[in-house]
């Protein structure tokens, strides 16, 4: 471990479960704005907001892939610490019990 830092196996599983959520909750606004209505306008503004939605939806729903991605590499750098620290122990307490 060095001396100016320390990783802690739960703060980057619960960042990880914190970017999912915020990914859940980018996807739904993306799949929104996809999906909106725009009845009532005229065809030519119909057809810019249908065009401006599907953009911004499609960008948003980007974001949303790029934060599950993040929160993917959270949990499994949290899974790695946390099997090496649980490993390091193992070792630690086997060698105790040999111990004089």
């Amino acid at each position: 471990m060095s001396d100016r830092y320390e990783v802690q196996p739960y703060v980057l599983s619960r960042s990880a479960q914190q970017w999912r959520d915020q990914a859940a909750r980018a996807r739904t606004a993306g799949d929104r704005l996809v999906d909106v209505s725009t009845a009532g306008f005229a065809p030519a503004v119909a057809s810019a907001a249908t065009s401006w939605a599907a953009t911004w939806g499609g960008t948003v729903r980007t974001v949303a892939s790029g934060a599950d991605t993040i929160g993917a590499e959270l949990l499994a750098a949290a899974s790695s610490y946390g099997a090496a620290d649980l490993d390091a122990q193992q070792r630690f307490d086997t060698w105790l019990d040999g111990a004089p």
